[in-house]
């Protein structure tokens, strides 16, 4: 979902989200995937879904990947088991969801521009680690309560708990440990009435952290509750408004090494857009929209220098307007926006610390078109434009860090046969200053472009791909960051391959 969507989905959601959508078990089937990749990559998966009698439905998956990655001491192995129990009653269904997660991955750090000169595959680091346990439950239902309102409701409690060792330049790390539970209830009420839709619901997170490290323990019990409204109405044919507004409120209770510090806030956000449908082919639309983000459990916490660093909550609001067109096989859209925050939370890592900017704006482009030149050939093309400058502060002027300017994105997909898919994906992100870079003193990140090639071959309920990545072996990073031992980069890896099965039967 692009833009803000603050109202509908509050916290966080300032710049785009994704919206995950669990698949029910309405069905019978079977899944099977597996594949094998360079660097001694392999993955496994197995599925079901079943019906158990007429109402009720069971989804269970277990997947397992390992790799030892591009770069060295950067082995990374993931186990996670996914389940759904499924009853419909009445006019909805209601589930209870489990997921089970293991994620262990080395990591290796940055390296210096020397040490990429000499060696990009090589460990800055010879022993960090994150090894990640978690466990989510969720109940919910989705229920119509009469012939104009549904409720949807999900109940989800999540634990995490993080062994971990992260070195800084000159400062060997030692062993850590993060815990994390959380508790999310996010009712609403969905209306409607012709072509009217009224949302209305309710947010509450509870949030549990605790940090034990060299540096001693800190911790933050975090608690955000929100209501919000949204009416999306028609005011003439082709035409419709949407608007809503949401009020949050988040206290933390921060103790840092038996520093106790409490730091509460409170918001409220609208927003307003216009869609206008002047024929089958054409779609226009305006929107603003007030957004916010409140700081994560663990950003209000400093870890090398132990207090707590009270980050004010981040305000903004965007401006955005727009056209799509989609006929004929053909889909050209464009829209252009501006983004201005107050307070935007951004990671410094010269000082290893988390800090508010004081005012940042983004002035954007979007560009987008794709057509089928033929019925088994289609092209595509997207392009993007963002102007991101830091406004007031010490820094007014410089770009904000870790914002290409300019990206633009090819692809090509030719179908020759009816089971045969042929795909090619090209993608170039220009230079970028480094992350922590307020200044924009150090050299940008330099520009590159990547390209992906990847085949489909469907047999009966099997397909079989096989995948060229980083096609023209491309030497690039994708990120990097300034700090006191010099500029440091993550590369990203070299031509690699990958072949893989996947067997899917419905019944």
């Amino acid at each position: 979902v692009e833009g803000s969507a603050g109202i509908l989905y509050g916290n966080q959601a300032v710049g785009g989200l994704i919206n995950v959508i669990t698949s029910r078990p309405d069905r019978r089937a079977r899944r099977l995937r597996g594949g094998l990749g360079s660097y001694s990559a392999w993955e496994a998966l197995i599925g079901l879904s079943e019906r158990l009698g007429s109402s009720v439905g069971l989804n269970l998956q277990l997947h397992k990947r390992d790799s030892d990655n591009y770069r060295d001491r950067n082995a990374s192995r993931v186990e996670r088991l996914d389940g759904r129990l499924e009853i419909e009653h009445g006019a909805g269904y209601s589930y209870v969801d489990l997921q089970l997660l293991r994620d262990y991955v080395q990591t290796p750090g940055a390296l210096l521009a020397s040490e990429l000169a000499e060696d990009r595959r090589q460990a800055g680091f010879q022993y960090d680690y994150l090894d990640t346990d978690s466990n989510v439950k969720r109940l919910g239902t989705d229920q119509r309560l009469d012939g104009h309102w549904r409720l949807e409701a999900e109940l989800a409690l999540r634990d995490d708990h993080r062994d971990f060792v992260q070195s800084f330049r000159g400062f060997p790390g030692s062993e850590s440990t993060q815990e994390r539970d959380s508790t999310e209830l996010t009712p609403r009420l969905v209306g409607r009435y012709d072509d009217t839709v009224i949302t209305l619901g309710v947010d509450y997170l509870s949030t549990d952290y605790q940090l034990v490290s060299a540096f001693g323990r800190q911790a933050n019990d975090q608690r955000i509750s929100a209501a919000y409204g949204q009416l999306t109405r028609p005011v003439s044919p082709g035409l419709s408004f949407t608007a809503g507004v949401r009020h949050a409120r988040v206290d933390n209770a921060i103790d840092s090494a038996g520093i106790r510090v409490d730091i509460d806030d409170a918001v409220t956000v609208g927003s307003f857009g216009l869609v206008y449908l002047p024929s089958n082919a054409w779609r226009l639309f305006l929107r603003a929209d007030q957004n916010y983000r409140f700081a994560k459990v663990d950003e209000h916490t400093n870890v090398p220098f132990v207090q707590p660093i009270g980050l004010d909550t981040q305000r903004g609001i965007s401006y955005e307007a727009g056209a799509e067109y989609a006929a004929n096989g053909l889909r050209v859209g464009v829209n252009a926006f501006q983004l201005r925050l107050q307070d935007e939370i951004s990671f410094d890592a010269s000082t290893f610390t988390n800090v508010n900017l004081p005012t940042s704006r983004r002035n954007g482009l979007n560009l987008s078109a794709d057509a089928a030149l033929s019925g088994s050939l289609r092209i595509g093309a997207g392009y993007a434009y963002i102007d991101a400058e830091i406004r007031s502060g010490q820094h007014a002027g410089k770009r904000v860090p870790l914002v290409p300017q300019q990206t633009w994105e090819l692809y090509a997909e030719w179908r020759p046969k009816r089971n045969l898919l042929l795909r090619l994906d090209a993608e170039h992100v220009g230079e970028q200053f480094l992350g922590g870079d307020f200044d924009n003193a150090s050299p940008p990140l330099p520009a590159y472009a990547v390209a992906n090639l990847v085949a489909h071959y469907d047999l009966a309920d099997w397909r079989f791909t096989a995948k060229i990545n980083n096609l023209f072996d491309e030497r690039y990073s994708e990120t990097g960051a300034i700090s006191f031992a010099g500029d440091g980069f993550n590369p990203a890896p070299e031509r690699n391959y990958w072949i893989g099965a996947n067997y899917v039967f419905e019944d």
